[in-house]
Formats: C-alpha cells, sequence, structure tokens
C-alpha cells in the first residue's frame, strides 16, 4: 500500500492508500513489547491522520489522534499537543511537517525542551519534503523524516525498527 497525496479545487491535501495494496502488518507484530507502545499522531490533515491511524491500528499498535483543527483558538495548540504528548504513554510521535499557525519543526523544538519528551522517538513527515527539510528537521531532533508518499510497508517498517531501537536494552 502506498499513501499518496492529492490535490483538489480546494486545495486540501488527501492521503489516500494506492488501491489493491494491504499493509502486511507482520513486521511490527513480530515483537509484543512493541505492539503495546503507543504512537501519537498529530496533523492538521484529518484523512492523513486517519490513513495513518488505520494502517498502524491494522498492524498492531495502539494509536491516538491529536487533531489540530479541533484547538480553536491558534495560540494554544502547540501547548495542548505537548500536554497531549505528555499525558499519554506515547512510545513514538508522528509529527505532521506543516501545520497551521506553526510547524512541526517548532513544535518538535518544544518537545526536545521538555524533559518528559526530550527522548520520545519522533518521525517527522510532510509532502515532498526536500533534503534541506529533511536535514533541518533532524537537526531540530527529528528521529526519522520521511516524505509522503510512502511504501505502508517500509513506513511500517521504519516505525518497527525505530521503536525497536528505542525501547530494546
Amino acid at each position: 500500500m502506498r499513501l499518496s497525496v492529492s490535490r483538489q479545487r480546494s486545495g486540501i491535501g488527501n492521503v489516500l492508500p494506492v488501491k489493491g495494496e494491504r499493509p502486511p502488518g507482520r513486521a511490527a507484530k513480530k515483537d509484543r513489547r512493541m505492539r503495546r507502545k503507543t504512537i501519537l499522531v498529530i496533523s492538521a490533515d484529518s484523512l492523513r491522520a486517519k490513513i495513518f491511524h488505520d494502517c498502524l491500528e491494522e498492524a498492531g499498535f495502539d494509536v491516538l489522534i491529536f487533531d489540530w483543527n479541533a484547538e480553536p483558538a491558534a495560540a494554544h495548540r502547540n501547548e495542548h499537543a505537548i500536554q497531549f504528548v505528555e499525558g499519554d504513554e506515547a512510545g513514538l510521535v508522528l509529527l505532521d511537517w506543516t501545520l497551521p499557525d506553526s510547524s512541526g519543526i517548532d513544535l518538535l523544538r518544544r518537545l526536545r525542551s521538555r524533559p518528559h519528551s526530550a527522548r520520545l522517538p519522533v518521525i517527522l513527515i510532510g509532502e515532498s519534503m526536500q533534503e534541506k527539510d529533511r536535514l533541518d528537521g533532524l537537526e531540530a531532533g527529528a528521529d526519522l523524516c520521511i516524505s509522503d508518499p510512502q511504501p505502508i510497508a517500509v513506513f511500517l517498517a521504519r516505525v518497527s525498527a525505530l521503536l525497536r531501537r528505542s525501547y530494546t536494552k
């Protein structure tokens, strides 16, 4: 399965699965410790968040979504997202590169400055991320920066590998 972004007349980015492919899920199901880890998705695109939720859940992960657009006051979105991350036993954060009124980089820097989330694995994901964008994300503290569209099997393998490296002793 591939995640692909389509642009409609409204200008809203939608993430759609490529027809005919199913996420394998085997990689995430092998390690029971990883299955118990909760993945938090922070995105302003509800459809993209739902696709990630469904793919990760089918692979055996617990997934929670922070709906960036549900918070009416733009000034409080970053703080509420940080509270969302710190309030749950997150194993990994999937963070959207482009957030209205802010950026994934700004939120990532704030997460890294706090003791509770400083070592939490974060995957920064965005549409058509260029090399400079990826470098900026890695310098800000992302563990991985990936572009959309992404083959779902590769995406799940990267999530599993990051969790495995972060939580095995």
